[in-house]
């Protein structure tokens, strides 16, 4: 019983975390690229236009799944 669980928090977090990342990692990165003005470095420009969607989808994943372990974990005892 306790590997379906983990199971689908996985994927849960998958789901969540891929419209998560998206979405916030689109919205941080316009308002980011709004702060650039005309006469900057190509370095302060890079990084103010990076994205981060896979950092965001990786950090929800790790949480949904820590969740599922103490659901687990607890629900044993």
């Amino acid at each position: 019983m306790q590997k379906p669980v983990l199971s689908y928090c996985i994927t849960f977090g998958n789901i969540l975390g891929i419209f998560i990342g998206q979405y916030l990692g689109n919205f941080m990165r316009s308002m980011q690229m709004s702060k650039i003005p005309e006469y900057t470095t190509t370095e302060e420009r890079w990084r103010l236009s990076l994205h981060y969607g896979v950092l965001i989808w990786i950090i929800v994943l790790f949480l949904v799944f820590a969740a599922g372990l103490l659901y687990t974990r607890y629900r044993k005892k």
